[in-house]
């Protein structure tokens, strides 16, 4: 009902402006998912009821989870990669180092796009260490049959690993966040704690904050990194800390 007086008041805002509501580009999505009886509509057009949205090129999910993102992720760098295999990484006139600066440059960004706001988990991370080391292979031509270890691999492709990438992208962010004003949506959020809820029963699903901290702590930054943060060029050297031979990023990520 209050979502129904809501479209109804945008809709009259809109047509004071002499704009329409798109139903087609419109929909619905319920988190936790309800039950989709509620017919919400404008004038006489249902609006649609969807499982998952795409937004900004990041697919949010009613479970509020991000394992339809991270599938979307794989599928989207995969069929990059799989575009660019004939003109540029199977190329033999383009060498080896040219091949992986195009890889860096497009195939990492799509594979880890919004990874600033993830809630990772164990097999999140597997899933992108694999098709990024299966990609590096093929450009190396690393065969099965070679016994090269992962780690020799980031290192002869001068690339980092997910979890470094992820790590780095995600204190950036919070570092964003952390000077911006108090009354900013994305800092009320960080900050924000619940003032009353249930927990679920057994294990608790893991917080942006829970995953955040495990990151602070494994820079020794658990204390000072909100002063650090306010001071941007302190905290681009703290961010470029975070290193593929660092074992704390090991276990920045658990199941």
């Amino acid at each position: 009902q209050q979502l129904q007086e809501m479209l109804n008041t945008y809709t009259w805002a809109y047509e004071a402006l002499g704009l329409k509501l798109n139903i087609d580009k419109t929909k619905i999505m319920c988190t936790p998912p309800e039950d989709h009886n509620n017919a919400i509509k404008i004038g006489e057009e249902l609006f649609e009821y969807v499982a998952e949205f795409n937004y900004l090129g990041s697919l949010i999910s009613e479970k509020a989870n991000i394992d339809s993102e991270i599938q979307h992720r794989i599928s989207s760098a995969s069929r990059a990669f799989w575009k660019l295999k004939d003109r540029v990484f199977y190329n033999h006139d383009l060498s080896t180092k040219t091949k992986l600066a195009v890889y860096r440059a497009i195939i990492i960004p799509t594979m880890i796009y919004g990874s600033e706001t993830w809630v990772p988990y164990r097999r999140h991370m597997n899933a992108l260490n694999k098709l990024q080391q299966r990609h590096l292979r093929q450009l190396l031509r690393v065969r099965w049959f070679h016994h090269v270890s992962n780690v020799s691999v980031l290192e002869k492709a001068n690339c980092e690993s997910i979890e470094v990438m992820v790590t780095k992208s995600r204190l950036r962010w919070a570092g964003h966040v952390c000077r911006m004003q108090e009354n900013r949506i994305p800092k009320s959020l960080l900050y924000g704690e619940l003032v009353d809820g249930k927990r679920r029963p057994g294990g608790q699903l893991k917080r942006y904050k829970d995953i955040f901290h495990e990151n602070l702590k494994g820079i020794n930054m658990q204390n000072e990194w909100e002063k650090a943060a306010h001071n941007r060029t302190q905290w681009r050297r703290v961010v470029n800390s975070v290193n593929s031979d660092n074992q704390k990023v090991k276990r920045q990520q658990s199941n």
